[in-house]
């Protein structure tokens, strides 16, 4: 299958400004038409990811199908690896961070197992994984790679723009980036309105405009 086509320098803009938001934030403003992933979670709770999927579908307890993405994976693109719920190894480890960092990769997502997790953050390279596991996998069963894959709740597809975070991952279409940016704007200004009304000592009912007093037990 061919590779994830490159963003437009339009499109980039577009992502770059995407990159400002939290998975909370962006959640808000799409509403439940796209679940997000809580299963997964950063080794580190300061990582966050965003950028286009390349995705590897590996064999259990093999990952020669992540060795074929990453070598095909571009700058600011997120390695997107899905394992056999049955896998007893890890994928990703230290030495492959070292290699995804050096070819600029926004981050790396496992739905399996990593190890050498205190290696991630020493290098600053985000990783997100459902388990850890010292066993290595195996290098000898293709597997698949720029195929969809499903990344615990949700499905990925080569290209979508994924954006993680402690909050989850959520994954949409490059096509809908823009329209989810104007609407993750105004999901901050309500926000940032909201902050300031707390802070002029306003009551967070009033401020949302809900009515009534909540009824006292007798």
């Amino acid at each position: 299958m061919s590779a994830p086509k490159a963003m437009k320098s339009s499109e980039s803009d577009l992502l770059e400004q995407l990159r400002g938001f939290n998975v909370s934030q962006i959640s808000d403003a799409l509403g439940s038409s796209h679940p997000v992933e809580s299963g997964i979670r950063p080794i580190d709770p300061m990582f966050r990811i965003c950028g286009n999927a390349r995705t590897a579908l590996c064999e259990p307890d093999d990952n020669l199908a992540v060795l074929y993405a990453l070598e095909e994976a571009q700058k600011r693109e997120v390695l997107v690896i899905s394992c056999s719920p049955h896998d007893n190894s890890a994928v990703w480890g230290g030495l492959l961070s070292l290699a995804a960092l050096s070819k600029g990769l926004a981050g790396t997502i496992v739905d399996g197992a990593v190890r050498d997790i205190s290696e991630f953050a020493a290098i600053g390279y985000p990783v997100f994984s459902r388990c850890t596991n010292a066993r290595r996998a195996r290098k000898v069963r293709h597997g698949e790679h720029n195929v969809s894959v499903r990344c615990g709740s949700i499905v990925i597809r080569p290209g979508d723009v994924v954006v993680a975070d402690i909050n989850g991952i959520l994954a949409i279409s490059a096509s809908e980036v823009e329209g989810t940016l104007a609407k993750v704007m105004e999901v901050s200004c309500n926000e940032s309105d909201i902050r300031e009304q707390i802070s002029r000592g306003l009551g967070i009912l009033k401020i949302l405009g809900i009515e009534g007093r909540i009824k006292q037990q007798e």
